[in-house]
């Protein structure tokens, strides 16, 4: 009986042992073995569970990722090729398993990201937002709450700290093996794969002119448009481009053109965030108009559809595509070139063309003005003065933190005014932007959606229309005090993209998703014209109606949009101009950057003093944006009109005092200049002013 208890005991003790060995940490355990074993059949499956992961992720079903793999199945295997391509790189070096599990990491790490990035845009997650990622930091709070970003900073230090671990803990290759055999595969993985690319691209198997930046990944895979977004950037040259042929098209070109308006009139261009006319939607209707000022303008004034360039987000591409004239079909995925090609070089524009007759150009927008680099970028698009948020007075916010449009009327008008010649003007709303709450709202909305019986979508649907509300309000506020001046105005008013509201062409009338709605009202007469445009078009057709045609890009659109090589020809264009040798220009870029100032009306320091105490600076234009620096340190700040007031500190004779713009707190967009204190008797201070 004895022998026998103990045999049990010992069958009992081995049956955790035995649970232990085949329990799911040792699955794991020998499968993570096979990357050291087996390395090539263990990253091929590693490749295609990543690929369809992260489809599953970007498509979010699981009909949407097999019918990927199904309709595309060329672009499917393209898409694991290119993921395995850099599972290669590890077997190369002894903690193979180590690296194979941090680039599979990785690569799941940017699905994710993409999966939350599509949660509140229609534009997918590329390099390019990594560029943009301090732009994007800024208004984080706008899209995500406390809790989520919370949770996301504690999910990368578990990556982080997950990481280290394995760098310590996963087991490294001891004794010999094949190096070279795998850094043969690994430069053949490599080669082919950039081979199938270029096969792909020139057999047109990889279809790149799909109008939009999401049909794009929808049609080709995520894995392989991000990889295109990182190096596929700028514009390629064109096969025909030469010498000859630039010079062909230039002589081809009309002369200058004066204008058939007597007195020139101010130019303004706004660009809505986000608005187009949902009462074209199929289906629905609203209690109210929400457009009732653009839709009676669009009645009396010239008036159409404007193809932009996507669709729930990229704004600037819109912005850019308008004040240049060109055309961002011919540059890369994703690409932004505020981020890229704008940073190393200015480009033809509105603002160029118009300072040949004499206008002064200005750009207003209510959101910060770093967002999208616009501080920088606007200075190589010819911009004298940029009027941006920290630099606006008496700012209501909406429901989700953007700033109320009502306040650009008032800065509209005061740079107008503030010029002795015409003005330019490029207006960017910003308070319709998403992304669009989907609880219903705590008050009874002025106007109600009717028709969705989904309560997600009408409760963003109605958010929405109440934003167009307020956005067409602006516009009648401007029409009215541009009515009263004395100086003659046009205003062109148009949609930038349609709002991250899942939007289909099936659900429109009379309109794609790619088309918002412009209308160009003036106070001198010009005659309805309806027509047409793509957004790169618009500057040329308002140059067009005033008899202007300044700009090669300007006299190009004007003479040749209705040509069979229009296209073709504006490819050539744009890489001479911006990457090639700029034949057009006799081989010289004739665009300095602008020494642009912020703001209207300059911020200065008239006086300083201290009391009780406190520091006091005095000055004019000062904003909640505005912040005391004393010999190049921030101090905490109270903006009380003309007044900055720094508590609790104590200034010397001969300290540097300085009052700095920044943008979100932080980031530095503008300055006085600098003030040298000197301590002021107490009877001087009380005679001065409020």
């Amino acid at each position: 009986m004895k022998g026998n208890r103990e045999e049990t005991v010992s069958q009992q003790n081995a049956a955790p042992e035995k649970n232990k060995k085949n329990g799911p940490a040792a699955m794991i355990r020998k499968g993570l073995e096979q990357i050291n074993v087996r390395p090539i059949p263990t990253i091929v499956i590693l490749s295609v569970l990543i690929t369809l992961i992260n489809e599953l992720l970007t498509r979010r079903s699981l009909e949407g990722t097999f019918g990927f793999v199904i309709h595309h199945p060329w672009m499917f295997l393209l898409n694991v090729w290119m993921v395995f391509a850099t599972l290669t790189i590890p077997l190369v070096f002894r903690r193979r398993m180590t690296g194979v599990l941090l680039i599979s990491l990785l690569w799941l790490i940017l699905g994710i990201c993409n999966y939350i990035v599509l949660s509140y845009r229609i534009t997918p997650f590329s390099a390019v937002d990594i560029k943009l990622f301090k732009s994007v930091a800024s208004i984080v709070k706008q899209y995500l709450s406390n809790t989520e970003i919370v949770l996301i900073v504690l999910a990368l230090l578990v990556v982080l700290v997950g990481a280290v671990v394995m760098w310590f803990r996963v087991p490294k290759i001891e004794g010999k093996f094949h190096r070279w055999a795998y850094f043969l595969l690994m430069l053949a993985a490599f080669g082919s794969a950039y081979g199938f690319n270029t096969w792909g691209v020139s057999t047109k198997r990889i279809p790149s002119d799909l109008g939009n930046i999401s049909f794009v990944y929808d049609a080709c895979g995520y894995d392989y448009c991000f990889v295109s977004s990182v190096f596929d950037v700028g514009i390629g040259k064109p096969r025909n481009y030469s010498e000859e042929t630039m010079r062909a098209i230039r002589e081809g070109l009309g002369g200058t053109k004066s204008g058939m308006i007597t007195t020139r009139p101010n130019i303004i261009i706004v660009q809505l965030e986000s608005v187009y006319d949902i009462n074209n939607m199929k289906n629905y209707t609203f209690s109210e108009n929400p457009l009732p000022n653009l839709t009676r303008l669009s009645e009396e004034y010239s008036s159409g559809y404007v193809t932009v360039p996507s669709i729930g987000a990229g704004t600037a591409n819109t912005e850019f595509e308008t004040i240049s004239g060109m055309s961002l079909d011919y540059f890369g995925f994703c690409e932004y070139p505020y981020k890229t090609i704008l940073k190393k070089t200015t480009c033809e524009s509105l603002c160029y063309d118009l300072e040949e007759l004499g206008y002064t150009s200005t750009a207003i927008h209510n959101n910060r003005g770093n967002f999208y680099s616009r501080n920088s970028v606007f200075k190589k698009l010819g911009f004298e003065r940029f009027d941006s948020l920290e630099y606006m007075n008496n700012l209501e916010y909406n429901q989700l933190d953007w700033a109320d449009d009502s306040v650009l009327t008032g800065e509209i008008v005061k740079a107008i005014e503030s010029t002795d010649t015409p003005d330019f003007i490029y207006t960017i709303t910003v308070a319709s932007h998403g992304a669009y709450p989907a609880e219903g709202p705590e008050e009874t909305p002025r106007i109600t959606m009717l028709g969705e019986p989904d309560e997600e979508r009408a409760n963003k649907f109605t958010y929405y229309a109440n934003e167009l509300y307020k956005a067409d309000e602006f516009v009648g506020e401007l029409v009215e005090a541009l009515s009263k001046s004395d100086e003659r105005c046009i205003v062109f008013f148009f949609g930038d993209h349609l709002p991250t509201l899942d939007i289909t062409d099936e659900e429109l009338t009379g309109q794609n998703t790619f088309q918002t709605s412009y209308v160009m009202w003036d106070n001198f007469g010009l005659a309805k014209q309806d027509r047409d445009l793509y957004s790169f078009q618009t500057t040329s057709y308002i140059m067009e109606r005033l008899g202007y045609n300044n700009g090669i890009l300007t006299k190009f659109h004007q003479e040749c949009r209705n040509d069979a090589d229009y296209s073709e020809k504006l490819e050539l264009l744009e890489y001479d101009m911006l990457y090639g040798e700029r034949y057009v220009y006799n081989q010289v870029n004739p665009f300095d950057a602008t020494d642009m100032t912020m703001g209207i009306d300059p911020i200065t320091i008239t006086t300083v003093w201290e009391r009780n105490g406190n520091v006091y600076v005095m000055g004019e234009n000062f904003t909640d944006s505005s912040y005391v620096f004393v010999n190049g340190d921030k101090k905490a700040t109270i903006h009380e009109g003309r007044y900055l007031v720094v508590k609790d500190f104590e200034l010397e004779d001969g300290d540097r005092i300085r009052v700095r713009q920044l943008a979100a707190g932080k980031s530095k967009i503008g300055k006085t200049q600098e003030y040298i204190y000197q301590k002021t008797p107490l009877e001087e201070i009380d005679k001065i002013p409020d």
